[in-house]
């Protein structure tokens, strides 16, 4: 129990409980309530901003962390979600009246930004795909030769 004592004020805290209410009794001290913690869960908060690079953006705050999305307003309803390895999405998903008012907020400078985005990550994908199609008829190349030598060598042993 917590005990507060009449002539100073000064707070005792975990006051073994029946020296508390001997105290209690003799009118010495009184009893000091806990504070009441607030009991509701905190509730995150969404909003449409320009960040610092003049780029609009989503902005999520929950408790401590902000984060901020900035890319395409179809793929903003699970912009702060992420996906696991089965393909199950977890996190916080955007509200409907928040991708609304983004959409309705981005500017032609954004979308030309997400848009050269998407054609750089296109153009990226293309290029490791070519260049794993190279590699592999390389690979490929090199078996066919070492098979080549090998059978030569077999021939030449007389196997």
């Amino acid at each position: 129990m917590d005990i507060k004592t009449r002539n100073t004020g000064r707070t005792f805290y975990r006051v073994e409980p029946t020296m508390a209410e001997i105290l209690l009794e003799l009118g010495m001290v009184e009893r000091v309530n806990p504070t009441v913690m607030d009991t509701t869960p905190p509730e995150p908060k969404w909003g449409v901003t320009v960040t610092a690079g003049g780029e609009t953006a989503i902005v999520y705050s929950f408790m401590s962390q902000t984060r901020w999305y900035t890319g395409h307003p179809d793929h903003a309803k699970k912009g702060f979600q992420n996906r696991n390895w089965l393909g199950q999405y977890s996190g916080p998903e955007t509200p409907d009246n928040i991708v609304q008012l983004y959409r309705e907020q981005l500017q032609p400078s954004d979308l030309a930004r997400i848009n050269n985005a998407i054609n750089l990550a296109d153009l990226h994908a293309k290029t490791v795909a070519k260049e794993l199609k190279e590699a592999a008829a390389q690979q490929k190349q090199k078996v066919e030769e070492a098979q080549q030598m090998e059978a030569a060598r077999r021939k030449a042993a007389g196997l």
